[in-house]
Formats: structure tokens, sequence, C-alpha cells
């Protein structure tokens, strides 16, 4: 018999404990909802407040890599380069970025010091890998924007030079589990 997420309906495996979709804690008795075709028992929900509903889902944060970390973030802003459909928890999103700026700090020190031969050659070298970075730091954007319940298409505010605040202020805010437009992918990054 299928196992349904009581909150979004969706078809899960047997042996999940929260809903790769939209986050939801399955309980034992939880798993073993109504065929997919029915929508979830709404009875349940209406009996807890609201306001206790919302902060049993919202309680936890999402992270794609488990643990957030420098170099378990990074690798996953690596993993996840050039696919915006997708979710990108908040410390993913900010450890990574520091590990892609440290990289890229790195990569610029030791291109500034190469010798006068090589300068110009170096220098399309860095040119290259700063447009990468940039490129791989729009996805990252997009995805955490997501994330965050608003839609990647947001990241255009940037391009007005005011508006990239504006891009800070969502990048900042806590993950949304009611947005369930795109998945929340749990990667085994070690």
């Amino acid at each position: 018999m299928s196992k349904f997420c009581p909150n979004c309906d969706k078809k899960l495996a047997a042996d999940v404990r929260f809903c790769p979709n939209c986050g939801h804690e399955l309980t034992p008795a939880a798993g073993a909802a109504a065929p997919h075709s029915a929508r979830p028992d709404q009875s349940a929900q209406s009996s807890a407040s609201p306001k206790t509903a919302f902060a049993t889902i919202t309680a936890r944060a999402y992270n794609g890599s488990g643990k957030p970390g420098l170099i378990s973030s990074t690798r996953l802003w690596l993993k996840t380069a050039f696919h915006a459909d997708q979710c990108m928890g908040r410390a993913d999103y900010w450890w990574g970025y520091l590990g892609l700026s440290l990289i890229e700090f790195v990569f610029t020190c030791f291109c500034g010091s190469v010798p006068a031969g090589l300068y110009s050659t170096m220098m399309i070298i860095l040119s290259v890998c700063i447009i990468f970075f940039a490129v791989i730091n729009i996805f990252a954007t997009v995805q955490r924007l997501h994330d965050a319940g608003h839609s990647g298409y947001n990241w255009l505010w940037c391009l007005t030079g005011i508006g990239a605040v504006y891009v800070l202020i969502l990048s900042v805010l806590p993950t949304d589990w009611s947005y369930t437009k795109f998945p929340r992918n749990h990667y085994q990054i070690k």
C-alpha cells in the first residue's frame, strides 16, 4: 500500500520520516493516508490552532546538505550548479557563498603572482573563472529564493543596482514550507 504526505498529498517511499516535497514530519499513523486522489484530512489540522500548526512546520530549516558547513555547502553549490528548479536552504546558501568566495580569492591571488610571460593567459583564465562563479551564484540565489517562497525571477532586481538590497532581504528569509512548487532535495554530501 502506498504512503502519502498528509500535508501536500505527495506519494512517498515507505521508510521516510519527512516529506521531501514539503518537509512535513510524518508520524507512523500519518503515513497511511487516503488514496492519492483524495486531499489530506483537514479536520486534523483544524483541531490545532493555526499558530501552533505553523510553528511546528517552520520550527526546522531546510538544508539539502544535511549538515551545513563550509565544505559540505560549497560542494552542494557545485553539485547543484545550473539547476534552478529546486530549493537551497539558508545555511547552505551562506556557507556555500563563503566557500566559493574563498576559492575565488585564492585563485585571484595565485593569478596575480604569475610571471609576466603568462600574465595574459592567466587573466583570460581568471575572467572565465569569475564568469563561472557568477553564473553559479545566480543559480544558487534562484534556489535560495525558491526556498524562501519567492520566484527566482526576483533575482533580476539585482540588475537595477539598488534592487540587490531587496534580493538580499529575500535571501535571508527562513524556509517557507508552504511553498511547494520546487523540490527540496536531500543530498549525501560528505
